[in-house]
């Protein structure tokens, strides 16, 4: 997953998707991402734990959490499209 990622904007983009739509399952997979990550992106990590736990159960249904994460996967393909033409 995004979460694997070579490129730091992609694993950026994972932990903040995840911190708006993960779930309880989700915080097991940043919690070894958050062990295993150098700099700032394990703040971000523990960031997007705490939001999850923070929330509790979902309001969304899975179809509604499903588009929400296409429509934030499409958006980073977007902002990486741009930066690369920038340079």
């Amino acid at each position: 997953g995004m979460l694997a990622d070579s490129d730091l904007r992609a694993r950026e983009a994972a932990v903040a998707i995840l911190g708006e739509v993960g779930d309880e399952a989700s915080v097991a997979r940043l919690e070894a991402f958050r062990r295993a990550e150098p700099g700032d992106i394990r703040a971000d990590a523990q960031g997007a734990i705490a939001r999850i736990r923070g929330r509790g159960a979902p309001t969304l249904t899975k179809n509604e959490m499903e588009a929400r994460m296409k429509a934030l996967e499409q958006r980073v393909e977007e902002l990486t499209k741009e930066t690369e033409t920038r340079r």
